[in-house]
């Protein structure tokens, strides 16, 4: 449960300020691919994250890591 808040809160802190840092430091005509590669790898970690962790999990015989 509280490491279900606290990841929460994460989400909460990155959603604004992340597409922010984003687009801070590059020139206007260039925010829009800025934010596309931004929000690609944000996709890219939540497609890909599972996969990698179900194999983790698998080649430890279905323990936990932790």
């Amino acid at each position: 449960m509280a490491s279900t808040v606290i990841f929460t809160i994460g989400e909460m802190l990155l959603a604004p300020t992340g597409e922010a840092a984003a687009t801070r430091f590059v020139s206007p005509g260039l925010q829009g691919r800025h934010l596309g590669v931004f929000f690609f790898a944000i996709s890219l970690g939540l497609a890909l994250g599972p996969l990698v962790g179900g194999a983790f999990v698998e080649s430890n015989r279905g323990e936990a890591l932790l």
